[in-house]
């Protein structure tokens, strides 16, 4: 069992991944729109689509750092998972049209409740354990 000082040391570092891995989709959608596909054009479009999938993984390592280790409440930790579901998803199957940077508007207030969530919202109490026989 963590204390209440332990347990803050885990948020703040896991709040600090969810704001980067945030920033880093923001820059990764952004990089990703072109309009005339010249080289300088394309090479950035790949450097987003990198920059895209590292944020992807981001979100998903605060996700179970949230469920395992901070004992946040179930839809914290769920709702870090949309925007690798929904924006991740949609870069995925439409990478060439611009829904991925419009699910933005509807992940992105997901991941910052998420954010406040994982950080203020009551821990989860600990599972009971029955004694072996």
């Amino acid at each position: 069992m963590t204390s209440h000082r332990a347990g803050w040391a885990w948020r703040l570092p896991w709040a600090a991944v969810v704001l980067v891995a945030f920033a880093l989709l923001g820059y990764g959608l952004w990089a990703t729109v072109y309009f005339a596909p010249t080289d300088e054009a394309l090479e950035q479009a790949r450097t987003g689509w990198l920059v895209l999938v590292l944020a992807c993984v981001l979100f998903v390592i605060a996700a179970a750092t949230a469920g395992s280790v901070l004992q946040a409440p179930t839809w914290a930790w769920g709702a870090v998972l949309v925007p690798v579901v929904l924006t991740g998803g949609l870069a995925l199957v439409a990478s060439g049209s611009l829904f991925p940077q419009l699910s933005l508007l509807v992940s992105g207030p997901a991941a910052l409740a998420s954010l406040i969530g994982g950080v203020v919202a009551p821990r989860r109490a600990p599972a009971a354990r029955s004694p072996v026989r």
